[in-house]
């Protein structure tokens, strides 16, 4: 991080209001930022949501960064915790990060008054960068997501839908691998309980699949050990026949899962859904001739619209994060994605390709898209009732496989995890609100308090070349 003094030329600009020796060195409010830093980390995304509109690793607290840079414009730890929650105490200088990730010094120091200028190798973290400092307005972006909806809401909802017409909000699907001995199919389940809530001893009510037809059979756990479906008649264990790396056919043959997928991208079965009623209730059931039959639909629907859609490209390369995806099979990056994924992300794709607005608004709908790819691909899993439905696919610092994953609804409804929908309200709208009246945590009666009108808005013309600084005297800059 390196500060620069507007008001001078040449050698004096430099540090020119950073103290010889700054609070930041020798005298940092550990006390203050301790307290403010705790209460962010566990809800970054709400505390600091401008930085927040896309994934990104490792990303920094904006209270650790707000005292970092008071304190080297100060020094004392009373003086930069004065400074900490004052709006222009970087007034009149540059603060420029060349390895600026999600853009965490860029919005505090812009916060607190300061011109910003970033960089990074990375296009992904200099978009998320651009979003945090970019100026929105609600009317526009409203617009936008309203002629994307109009553009492909209605294909995407066609496809998710039960054969009452109610809305699928979830599929369940579990991979198939073969025994290396008797040939025999084994669905790689290590339970057939499959829905449960994240806190089991308060509702132990959970949904188990009969190993024998997929129906779903209501069970409690810490009581039920078996499956007793109605529907066949049969009485199966809850185990699955796989434990770790090995699955058991029942012949009693053990076989590397790895190994049982020969090689192959996993053949994956539907075996069950979550329904949507009319009346806002959610219903576990098992699949049916419909949903196979849309299902199958969906191929020659993808093939009849591909030359338009977005697709994804390209192959995956060897690497350490990329090894375990190889060796199950996925070659390409359209290999992470089942044909429904596939027609409904390169439906919307298309639709945000094709909109017609401003750059600033129409990045934000492109950046939006890309986050809500993490919540839908064969990489997903179920988290369980009680939470965010969605494991997405970064829940692994590698690109883990997932034996049963879990297709979610990309457009969703109100009741929905990780879609467009939900989430232009809870990254962009929140992201919005927070650009143009920024809170921060600050410490009253000794506890963390989040309190609006201690720092400026967020946003501001973003330029691509310091000349245009230099030239202009813009003051209102991005990465």
């Amino acid at each position: 991080m390196t500060l620069f003094d507007t008001r001078k030329s040449g050698a004096d600009r430099v540090f020119s209001q950073v103290p010889p020796s700054s609070a930041l060195e020798h005298d940092f409010p550990v006390g203050l930022i301790g307290v403010v830093a705790e209460q962010e980390s566990w809800r970054k995304e709400v505390h600091r949501p401008a930085t927040h509109t896309h994934k990104w690793w490792a990303q920094r607290l904006g209270t650790v960064f707000r005292g970092l840079l008071t304190s080297a414009v100060t020094i004392s730890a009373e003086e930069a915790s004065a400074a900490y929650s004052g709006s222009s105490r970087l007034q009149g200088l540059v603060v420029f990060d060349p390895f600026a990730g999600s853009g965490t010094t860029l919005a505090e120091a812009r916060k607190l008054g300061a011109t910003v200028v970033g960089r990074d190798i990375n296009p992904v973290a200099t978009l998320v960068q651009r979003q945090a400092l970019s100026t929105w307005k609600r009317s526009s972006l409203d617009q936008a997501f309203e002629q994307v909806e109009r553009a492909c809401r209605r294909q995407i909802d066609s496809i998710h839908v039960a054969s009452t017409g109610e809305t699928v909000l979830y599929y369940f699907w579990v991979s198939v691998g073969f025994c290396s001995e008797c040939r025999e199919e084994v669905e790689l389940f290590n339970s057939h309980v499959f829905a449960q809530h994240a806190y089991q001893k308060r509702h132990p009510r959970a949904q188990a699949s009969c190993p024998t037809c997929h129906a779903v059979v209501p069970i409690e756990l810490g009581t039920d050990d078996k499956v007793a479906c109605d529907a066949c008649g049969g009485v199966h264990s809850l185990e699955g026949p796989v434990r770790g790396q090995i699955m058991t056919c029942r012949q009693g043959h053990r076989t590397k899962v790895v190994d049982a997928l020969e090689g192959r991208r996993p053949t994956m079965r539907m075996y069950a859904k979550l329904v949507l009623g009319r009346d806002g209730s959610k219903r576990y059931e098992g699949i049916d001739q419909f949903d196979r039959d849309l299902y199958e639909d969906t191929g020659p629907m993808l093939e009849a619209e591909r030359s338009t859609l977005v697709l994804p490209i390209g192959s995956l390369d060897d690497g350490y994060n990329t090894r375990q995806a190889l060796r199950w099979g996925y070659r390409e990056w359209s290999d992470f994605f089942n044909n429904r994924q596939l027609l409904s992300l390169g439906l919307l794709g298309r639709a945000i390709r094709d909109l017609e607005c401003d750059p600033s608004h129409r990045e934000a709908m492109a950046t939006l898209f890309s986050g809500i790819l993490e919540f839908n691909n064969l990489f997903c899993s179920f988290k369980g009732e009680g939470t965010g439905a969605v494991r997405h696919m970064f829940s692994h610092h590698v690109l883990k496989p997932e034996r049963t994953p879990l297709e979610a609804h990309p457009w969703g409804t109100s009741a929905s995890s990780g879609s467009f929908s939900t989430l232009y309200r809870s990254r962009l709208l929140r992201a919005l609100e927070y650009k143009e009246t920024p809170h921060d945590i600050v410490v009253e009666s000794g506890k963390p308090t989040r309190q609006s009108g201690l720092s400026r808005p967020l946003g501001g013309e973003i330029v691509d070349a310091w000349r245009v600084i230099q030239n202009s005297g813009n003051r209102s800059t991005g990465p």
